[in-house]
């Protein structure tokens, strides 16, 4: 080989090897650079302001954010963004690609729930960080269906609310929420059950009833580690008959939704 061909022959494999750097520096930064970004507009409202000074200060969501986005490749930043908007709503919005969390519709789960069973102040407290915290996990299944175009995976609504469910149990630190939100579904449906006039509205409805929502969460509860949640089937919260699937609930859902995200584990 002449020096010639030999210069070549270095200069291909120095471009080569640039060229694989490049790849693998721009992988790193996508997936240092993209996360769940969790912020709390100034409320404007006195009930908006009860829920903002409690939100901003519990830093569950934020941790199980940051856990999310250092485990999952995302292509872009996805806000979750908390403002006092008096519209009793929380959603993700597939054309800004963001979630918003109106403070109203956390305190009027809040509400329903003080009214339904007497809470101390550190227990509304508590339940006000829980709820939201189950929401916004629940949203953020929306906005992973949408920005990773992750295939078909039932009814969305109740996708969502096992994704919430599962990401929760997973961390080991959900608990607390995941009761929340089965008594919250428990309760409300209790309620609005005893209100005339309201299952048209309910059945029309793209979420699942909010009794299946309950037993749908409490059966996965119950079947991600059936020895620790015996007590939900003792204490005649979760029926036997459904116990007797939620293991292999559990452990189909988990793996479809780990071969749904699969491509963008880290």
């Amino acid at each position: 080989m002449s020096y010639k061909q030999l210069q070549h022959a270095v200069w291909i494999t120095l471009l080569i090897l640039s060229l694989q750097s490049c790849a693998l520096l721009e992988k790193d930064t996508v997936d240092a650079r993209h996360k769940i970004v969790v912020s709390y507009e100034t409320a404007q409202t006195t009930t908006g302001d009860a829920i903002f000074q409690i939100v901003k200060e519990g830093k569950d969501l934020e941790v199980l954010s940051d856990a999310l986005s250092s485990r999952i490749r995302m292509p872009q930043d996805l806000p979750v963004v908390f403002k006092d908007l008096k519209v009793y709503n929380a959603y993700y919005n597939p054309q800004e690609k963001n979630i918003t969390m109106d403070y109203w519709v956390i305190a009027y789960f809040a509400n329903a729930l003080y009214n339904m069973t007497p809470l101390s102040d550190e227990d509304l407290i508590e339940a006000v960080e829980n709820i939201s915290t189950f929401i916004a996990l629940h949203e953020t299944g929306h906005a992973f269906i949408d920005l990773l175009s992750l295939p078909a995976l039932g009814n969305e609504e109740q996708a969502a609310d096992e994704f919430a469910t599962l990401q929760l149990l997973q961390t080991g630190q959900g608990d607390k929420a995941l009761i929340a939100a089965i008594t919250f579904f428990s309760m409300y449906y209790q309620n609005q059950n005893q209100q005339p006039g309201t299952n048209v509205i309910q059945y029309s409805d793209e979420h699942p009833l909010d009794i299946q929502r309950y037993y749908n969460i409490v059966s996965l509860i119950y079947g991600s580690n059936p020895a620790k949640y015996e007590f939900l089937v003792t204490q005649g919260l979760l029926p036997e008959a459904r116990a007797k699937r939620s293991e292999y609930d559990y452990q189909e859902k988990t793996q479809r939704w780990n071969e749904a995200l699969a491509d963008y584990i880290r």
